[in-house]
């Protein structure tokens, strides 16, 4: 009987964190800047046992993220939504560097 194969995703996986407590650890290895819907933000790249992973900014990740090192090791926990004045929901984080 032949072994069962390995199997890896290809490609960068995005995450989302959308429910309280949900958290994403992994070591930050590019970001970018883009444009969405007429914002700009960056696109950070994570790296995990899993691979290749990346995640859209928001003005708190910008803020937390865009100066941090890479090959930081950063953890991510959402910890729900805030409504702006302006009448927006807004997703929350808590993000850290893990340090040795």
């Amino acid at each position: 009987m032949a072994q069962e194969k390995t199997r890896k995703v290809l490609g960068t996986q995005f995450i989302k964190l959308d429910t309280v407590g949900q958290s994403y650890t992994g070591t930050l290895t590019d970001r970018r800047a883009v444009v969405i819907n007429g914002n700009n933000t960056f696109r950070y790249y994570f790296e995990d046992d899993s691979g290749v992973v990346a995640m859209t900014g928001t003005d708190q990740l910008d803020d937390a993220l865009s100066e941090q090192p890479l090959g930081s090791e950063i953890e991510i926990t959402f910890t729900g939504t805030e409504r702006t004045l302006s009448g927006f929901d807004v997703k929350r984080f808590t993000i850290v560097a893990l340090e040795e």
